[in-house]
């Protein structure tokens, strides 16, 4: 068993595979730090939702208990392995030594990483040969690529797609001003 298991994503947005991960990462884990990639405030067509509106999707997504027992951290975009891979490592130890109970700081805690080698942009997974690795299948076969470009273009995803809670934030986000300019982005990108 896990102190903590670290899942690391950009989740734009939160779906059902990844739900199904961090629901696996608790069978393994007391504890799930979700590394929240592309944090930087600026909005796009490949980064539609803030690093907090994508927490607030998956907190939402959770039983109260479990909501407790996850912890988040954005990381911005460095292309550099050895940049990033330290910027994880210092998102997760900052975490740790928040979170661990008093009487327990004298023993390491347990940390391992969960996630699954998708595609070539999944070799980030073997960066960090410390922490033992949960290898999980393609829950589901989705990926957020589809899903956000569908719904740029005036599309929601279904509830086999998303949870209620990211279905809910996606509705609502429709309404706004950053929807609507994100929107017109892609269809512009479609007529070229």
């Amino acid at each position: 068993m896990f102190d903590f298991l670290v899942f690391i994503g950009r989740f734009q947005p939160f779906h059902r595979a990844h739900q199904a991960v961090i629901q696996d990462a608790f069978q393994h884990s007391k504890s799930v730090i979700i590394l929240l990639g592309s944090a930087q405030p600026e909005r796009t067509l490949k980064n539609v939702f803030t690093s907090d509106e994508r927490e607030a999707m998956i907190r939402a997504s959770f039983n109260p208990e479990q909501q407790r027992q996850l912890y988040f951290a954005g990381l911005v975009d460095v292309f550099n392995d050895v940049k990033w891979t330290a910027m994880v490592k210092q998102a997760v130890q900052d975490i740790v030594e928040q979170n661990i109970p008093l009487g327990e700081a004298s023993l390491a805690p347990k940390i391992g990483l969960i996630g699954h080698f998708k595609d070539q942009s999944s070799y980030y997974l073997s960066l960090f040969p410390e922490w033992p690795l949960v290898e999980l299948d393609n829950y589901f076969q989705l990926s957020a690529t589809p899903i956000r470009e569908q719904y740029l273009l005036g599309q929601l995803p279904t509830l086999k797609q998303v949870p209620a809670a990211t279905l809910d934030f996606l509705i609502h986000f429709q309404q706004t001003a950053n929807y609507r300019v994100l929107q017109q982005q892609a269809q512009q990108s479609l007529q070229r």
